[in-house]
């Protein structure tokens, strides 16, 4: 894991768009990703603390049992902004976005729906490709993937799909946008690896 100025932006730019494109998708009502969905699944059967501080206080125990039996070298400086940031960022972007939209058009929420899927892959490629540590959940099916030799998209596709199972049991439905994420994210984040490897210029020099 190579640390300097420019893999340490994009992977701070990397975390805050992927949390801004989750509070677009809460906006836009169509369903969220299948890990927050989980997440909130969850949020809503114990009912303590805000969102960000329940995603935060869940993310320390991922992470720690990440570091007990998984690859540790996937965690890292990305691995703490994910925690502290992410949960924040996707109250904040909601607030946001619905003090600009109050009741906004179902046109409005189809391309906050088509243009929030788009940011969440590119973003996750692209902190992936900083190689500065990754999300506490992220960590499980790219070390299940290295360890098995299973392809990623395919490990990542059944692990979401596991995430909207929990959101069910907490009474968080899944929408149009949780199963567009479900089957589409791990193919859509490879193919922004190669454009992000190329922001990154490789050597992640500024």
């Amino acid at each position: 894991m190579k640390i300097n100025t420019k893999r340490i932006l994009l992977m701070l730019i990397g975390n805050i768009l992927c949390g801004f494109s989750v509070g677009m998708f809460q906006f836009a009502s169509f369903g969220i990703d299948p890990f927050n969905i989980g997440v909130m699944g969850l949020w809503h059967l114990i009912k303590l603390f805000d969102y960000g501080t329940f995603y935060l206080i869940f993310s320390l125990i991922l992470v720690t049992l990440d570091f007990l039996f998984l690859d540790k070298k996937k965690l890292g400086l990305g691995t703490i902004a994910n925690m502290f940031l992410v949960g924040y960022v996707i109250e904040v972007s909601y607030w946001i976005l619905s003090k600009i939209f109050p009741i906004p058009s179902t046109l409005i929420r189809v391309i906050f729906l088509i243009v929030a899927l788009v940011i969440l892959c590119f973003s996750s490629s692209l902190y992936y490709v900083a190689d500065m540590g990754v999300s506490p959940y992220d960590a499980i099916p790219l070390t299940i993937s290295e360890r098995t030799g299973w392809k990623f998209k395919i490990v990542r596709v059944t692990a979401d799909c596991l995430w909207v199972v929990i959101g069910l049991i907490g009474s968080h439905l899944p929408g149009v946008a949780t199963i567009l994420i479900a089957f589409c994210l791990g193919p859509l984040i490879e193919a922004f690896h190669p454009l992000c490897r190329r922001i990154l210029d490789e050597k992640g020099d500024l």
